[in-house]
C-alpha cells in the first residue's frame, strides 16, 4: 500500500540540533590569582554539598511508606534521579578544568535542569496536597532545606563554571565557525539508512500498528538518528520517549493527518507531569509533520499535550492542541518552527530555554471568568539560562473566543521569569496591560516586546526594575534571539542530506535568517526589519512517494 513519505525535514531543525551538540576541546591554562582559584574552589564545595542534599532526598524517597503505584512517589523518584545525573554532568565538566564557551553554557544548562527537577518534585507534592505531617514529611523538609538556598548555591557554581571558561584559551576558529561536518557526534548526518527506519500504519501495512510498539523497538543509547514514520490516522496513545532513546525522529504524514491524542488531566486524577499525551525525555529528538493533542477540555484544569524534558528537542510543522498547560517546555534547549500551538491558561509554560519561530498561537475559550495567558516562564534564579522567546510569529483568536475574555502575553511562574515577543503579528486582542501579575509581580521578571505589529497601545507594564515600560531596545532584543537563547548561529554553507536514498540539497539558514541582523556588528543589532517570507523557503527535491516496508535490523 503506497503512502506518501515527507520529502524533507527542515534543515533549520537539523542545524539547531547539530549546533547544540558542539563540544570543542581546548588546551588548559593556569588560573590567575587567588580570587579565581577561590571562586572555583568554593564552587566545587558548594556543588558537593548540594549533591549530598539531593542524595539524602533520594534515600528518603526509597523509604516512603506509600503504594509503589503512587504517581507522586514515581514522579519524585524519577526527577530526583535525573537531577543527580545533571549534577554529575556539571561535576564532570568542572573536573575537566577547561571549558569552551559552548561547554560552559551546556554545564550551566545542566545546572539549571538539575535544580528544575528538584522543583518538579516539590510541585508534584504540592499538587497532591502532601504536607510535612504526611508520609512524604521527611522528603518535604529536605526539599525545603535544599531549596532555601538554591539560587545562592547555583550562583556559586555558576561563577565557578564561568571562571574556568574565562581561563580556557580560545582556539583560532570560533566555536560557531566549526565546519558542519565536525558538528555532530561522529560525522554529518547524511542519511537515515533503511535499517534505521520503521513505519507505523493502523491498517497493518507497516512494521507496526501503534506508535508505542515502534518506540519499544528503538535501539537504546544510540548516537545516530532513528526514524519512526507514522501514517495518516488518529492514534489514541500516550507516547513516552525515554532518556535512553536519543536521536529519534518522529515524523507524521502531516498536521491534521497524523494525530496523537489523549485526555489525561489533573481533573481526572493525573498530575500535570504525567498528563501529557506525548512526553520526550531523550536528547536530540525531532518531531515533524503531525498533530499532538489533549482533549480533556478547560473544565479539567491542567492537561498537557506535549512535555519536553530534554535538551536539543526540535519540532517542525507540528500542531499542539490543548487548553490549560498545553505545552510543557520542561527543561533544556528547545526549538519550535512553523508550529501551531493552541490553548488557554499558561499554555506555554516551563523552565526551558525555548524559541518559537514562525509559529501560530491560537487563543481558545477558557471557562467563564477565566483569562487567557500565553506564556508562563518558570525561571527561578538569576543564573538560570532559560526563558521563552516568540519570534516572527502570529497570535490569533479561535472562532469561539468571546470578546469578553481577557488575554495576556504572559505571567511570571518564577521569580526571574523571562519572556519576550519579537517581530510578531498580533491578530488577537491583548489586554493593554500586556502582562498578568502572579502572586504579586516579582521584582526581577524580564518581560519584553520588540516591534510587534497589531499589538496596540501599551498601558502600564511592569518592568524588572520596577518601572512601567518594557519595550525592548535592540541590545535587549538580541538576548532573545536563537543565537543567544540556543547557541544557534551556524555559518552559511550548502550541505547535502541523504533522505531515503535521494540527494536533497538545502541552503543553510544563518542567524540572520533567524533574526534580521548584520554580520559586521557584534552583537548583530539590525533588528528592525524581518526578512521576506520567501527567504525562509527551503529548496526541496522530489522523492519517491512510497515508503517501503522495512524490518528493524
Amino acid at each position: 500500500m503506497n503512502k506518501e513519505f515527507p520529502s524533507h525535514v527542515s534543515l533549520t531543525v537539523f542545524l539547531f540540533v547539530i549546533q547544540l551538540s558542539l563540544l570543542i576541546f581546548a588546551s588548559p591554562s593556569p588560573i590567575d590569582g587567588a580570587s579565581g582559584i577561590g571562586i572555583i574552589s568554593f564552587g566545587f564545595t558548594t556543588l558537593n554539598s548540594i549533591v549530598s542534599d539531593i542524595q539524602a532526598i533520594e534515600i528518603e524517597l526509597s523509604q516512603v511508606q506509600v503504594p509503589s503505584s503512587s504517581m507522586t512517589l514515581n514522579i519524585c523518584r524519577e526527577v530526583v534521579g535525573r537531577s543527580l545525573k545533571q549534577f554529575a554532568y556539571v561535576q564532570n565538566a568542572m573536573d575537566s578544568i577547561t571549558l569552551t564557551l559552548n561547554q560552559a553554557s551546556l554545564a550551566q544548562m545542566a545546572l539549571t535542569a538539575a535544580n528544575t527537577y528538584v522543583r518538579t518534585c516539590q510541585q508534584a507534592l504540592d499538587e497532591a496536597g502532601e504536607d510535612s505531617h504526611g508520609p512524604f514529611g521527611s522528603v518535604i523538609l529536605l526539599l525545603e532545606a535544599a531549596g532555601a538556598d538554591q539560587c545562592t548555591t547555583s550562583q556559586a557554581i555558576s561563577q565557578a563554571i564561568t571562571e574556568i571558561a574565562k581561563h580556557t584559551p580560545k582556539q583560532d576558529n570560533t566555536e560557531t565557525e566549526i565546519p558542519i561536518t565536525q558538528a555532530t557526534p561522529g560525522a554529518i548526518i547524511e542519511s537515515v539508512p533503511a535499517s534505521r527506519r520503521v513505519r507505523v500504519a493502523k491498517d497493518g501495512s507497516g512494521n507496526f500498528t501503534t506508535i508505542n510498539d515502534a518506540v519499544k523497538n528503538v535501539p537504546l543509547n544510540q548516537n545516530a538518528y532513528f526514524l519512526i514514520y507514522v501514517d495518516e490516522g488518529k492514534y489514541e496513545e500516550y507516547v513516552l520517549i525515554t532518556s535512553d532513546q536519543p536521536y529519534l525522529i518522529l515524523a507524521g504524514a502531516g498536521e491534521g493527518k497524523t494525530i496523537i491524542t489523549g485526555n489525561r488531566s489533573t481533573g481526572t486524577g493525573w498530575g500535570t507531569f504525567y498528563s501529557s499525551t506525548v512526553a520526550v525525555e531523550a536528547e536530540n529528538f525531532i518531531g515533524f509533520n503531525m498533530t499532538i493533542e489533549n482533549t480533556a477540555g478547560p473544565v479539567n484544569s491542567q492537561a498537557v499535550a506535549l512535555r519536553t524534558s530534554a535538551s536539543f528537542s526540535a519540532f517542525h510543522r507540528c500542531t499542539i492542541l490543548g487548553f490549560q498547560d498545553t505545552l510543557f517546555v520542561h527543561v533544556g534547549y528547545q526549538f519550535f518552527r512553523q508550529c501551531t500551538i493552541a490553548g488557554t491558561i499558561d499554555f506555554i509554560f516551563g523552565y526551558s530555554s525555548v524559541v518559537f519561530q514562525n509559529c501560530i498561537f491560537i487563543l481558545r475559550q477558557p471557562l467563564n471568568g477565566q483569562s487567557n495567558v500565553i506564556t508562563a516562564s518558570g525561571r527561578n534564579c538569576s543564573t538560570d539560562l532559560t526563558g521563552i522567546s516568540i519570534h516572527m510569529s502570529s497570535i490569533m483568536s479561535a472562532p469561539e473566543l468571546k470578546n469578553t475574555t481577557v488575554s495576556y502575553l504572559g505571567r511570571p511562574w518564577g521569580n526571574y521569569a523571562r519572556s519576550a515577543f519579537l517581530l510578531s503579528n498580533f491578530k488577537a486582542s491583548i489586554d493593554p496591560s500586556r502582562w498578568y501579575p502572579m502572586n504579586g509581580s516579582p521584582a526581577d521578571v524580564e518581560f519584553g516586546e520588540f516591534d510587534n505589529p497589531g499589538l496596540g497601545t501599551r498601558a502600564s507594564v511592569l518592568r524588572n526594575n520596577g518601572t512601567l515600560d518594557h519595550k525592548l531596545d535592540r541590545n535587549s532584543a538580541y538576548q532573545f534571539t536563537v543565537d543567544r537563547m540556543l547557541m544557534g548561529d551556524v555559518s552559511d554553507t550548502l550541505i547535502q542530506l541523504n533522505w531515503r536514498g535521494a540527494k536533497t540539497h538545502f541552503t543553510s539558514l544563518h542567524s540572520r535568517l533567524y533574526f534580521a541582523s548584520t554580520l559586521a556588528s557584534s552583537p548583530p543589532l539590525a533588528l528592525d526589519k524581518p526578512l521576506p517570507t520567501s527567504k525562509f523557503q527551503l529548496r526541496r527535491s522530489s522523492l519517491p512517494p512510497d515508503l517501503p516496508k522495512m524490518a528493524i535490523k
